[in-house]
């Protein structure tokens, strides 16, 4: 209903460079975020801006600085995938979001679009132009992270292009402004002696982007009735998959009814190989399993394989 409102209201399409204006940036980045958090692929926006925009505009006029700022847009348009999406932000001022790709992936495509642009020439007034454009990226890691903060990191990135001379394409690397990603890890089991050996596995596991949270349950009831699968951040969670009161697969259909927001990973435990029952855990969420008996590099290798498809 809030996209049909605003299609209604015709305030999708910057009229000047016919790519999405700000007010519609403000209504989808979000969305594009929340999509993030429940998937595992990798999401990085950029802020281009025309470099020495305001020269050009004294040295012609505006009318031509229109002409300069639709090119740039159609020239962007062109050039990038068809999942990839840009927004006017303001004068000279774009955003690119490139879902499905890391921050060197993103700088990549944009050293590549500076190089073909620079090499473009521009007719204004019988004079030939040559003109450039400089790039800030952000890749987003963080689930606690706004929209607004996004374009802010990508803002501070552009900013520290143009300090370095413009015609450029620079990444955020300030990553004290950023806090450490909040990790979740849920033990159902109900062999105390298995949830010793699965402690001591995640106490050793070196994980410095994560800030680690470990909570240990003795049956699935008590894991699904808590907050704790609830808190915004990155989830874990190892399970027993036969448990009295509640067995792995009906943890599972839960956790799908819940339709829960937070990126997660799922190890299920089980006691023999059953394929059919493994078959069925992987249909409804798990992501691996591993069979008894088990070692602890075994255990530990699983996990964080798991936890460094979850970045």
């Amino acid at each position: 209903m809030e996209l049909k409102q605003i299609f209604e209201q015709s305030v999708l399409i910057d009229e000047l460079t016919q790519v999405f204006n700000k007010r519609f940036m403000e209504f989808d980045l979000p969305k594009r975020l929340d999509d993030w958090r429940r998937s595992d692929y990798s999401l990085t926006i950029a802020v281009i801006d025309i470099d020495h925009f305001s020269t050009l505009n004294k040295r012609f006029d505006f009318l031509i600085g229109d002409r300069i700022l639709a090119d740039l847009a159609l020239f962007l348009q062109e050039n990038i995938r068809s999942t990839d999406t840009v927004y006017r932000l303001g004068e000279d001022r774009f955003l690119l979001v490139f879902p499905r790709s890391s921050e060197q992936k993103a700088s990549e495509v944009l050293n590549r679009l500076l190089k073909q642009y620079s090499q473009k020439t521009h007719e204004y007034h019988n004079q030939t132009l040559s003109i450039t454009f400089s790039a800030g990226i952000f890749e987003v890691q963080h689930p606690d992270l706004s929209s607004k903060e996004m374009v802010s990191f990508a803002e501070q990135a552009l900013e520290k292009a143009k300090r370095e001379g413009r015609a450029r394409v620079e990444m955020f690397n300030d990553k004290t402004l950023i806090t450490k990603k909040k990790l979740f890890i849920s033990v159902i089991e109900h062999d105390s002696i298995i949830r010793t050996m699965l402690m001591k596995v995640l106490a050793s596991l070196d994980l410095e982007q994560y800030e680690i949270q470990i909570e240990l349950f003795e049956d699935g009831v008590k894991f699904v009735e808590s907050d704790w699968i609830r808190l915004n951040g990155y989830h874990f969670i190892v399970f027993e998959a036969v448990m009295p009161q509640m067995n792995g697969i009906e943890i599972l259909y839960k956790l799908k009814e819940l339709k829960l927001r937070s990126p997660m990973r799922i190890l299920m435990l089980a006691g023999k190989k059953d394929e059919k029952e493994i078959a069925r855990a992987l249909k409804l969420g798990a992501d691996d399993y591993m069979t008894k008996p088990f070692s602890i590099t075994e255990v530990k290798a699983r996990i964080e394989r798991l936890l460094q498809r979850m970045l």
